[in-house]
C-alpha cells in the first residue's frame, strides 16, 4: 500500500510517494487506502471534492480495477488538482497508461 510507505518511511504527506513496484503490484487496494491517500494530498481540498473526481473512473462496465487506477491516479497526480483531472481522463481511455507510468514509472 503506498500510504503505508508514506508512515514507513517517516515522509510528509506533501511529497510525491514513491510507488515501489513490488509493493504496488503485491499489497491490494482499499477504498479507505484511495480516500486516506486523496487526504493526504489534498490537504486544502474537501475529501468529498477530490473523491467525486477520482469517482468519474469506474463508472463504466470496462473500467476496471477502480481502487487500484484511482491510487495510480493520485500518484500521478503529485497533489495537483489539474494532473488528477487529466489523469481521470486518461485512465477512462485506457486505465493500463496510469497503470503503467504509476507503477513502473522505469519503463
Amino acid at each position: 500500500m503506498v500510504f503505508g510507505w508514506f508512515k514507513k518511511h517517516g515522509k510528509s504527506s506533501q511529497q510525491l510517494p514513491p510507488t515501489p513496484p513490488e509493493a504496488a503490484k503485491s499489497e491490494p487496494v482499499t477504498r479507505d487506502d484511495v480516500k486516506a491517500m486523496a487526504e493526504a494530498m489534498f490537504p486544502n481540498e474537501a475529501p468529498g471534492v477530490i473523491t467525486s473526481i477520482l469517482d468519474e473512473y469506474g463508472t463504466e462496465g470496462h473500467e476496471l480495477e477502480r481502487d487500484r487506477v484511482q491510487r495510480a491516479v493520485l500518484v500521478l497526480s503529485v497533489g495537483d488538482i489539474d494532473k488528477l483531472l487529466h489523469n481521470v481522463n486518461v485512465a477512462k481511455q485506457d486505465y493500463r497508461d496510469v497503470l503503467m507510468w504509476a507503477e513502473y514509472p522505469e519503463a
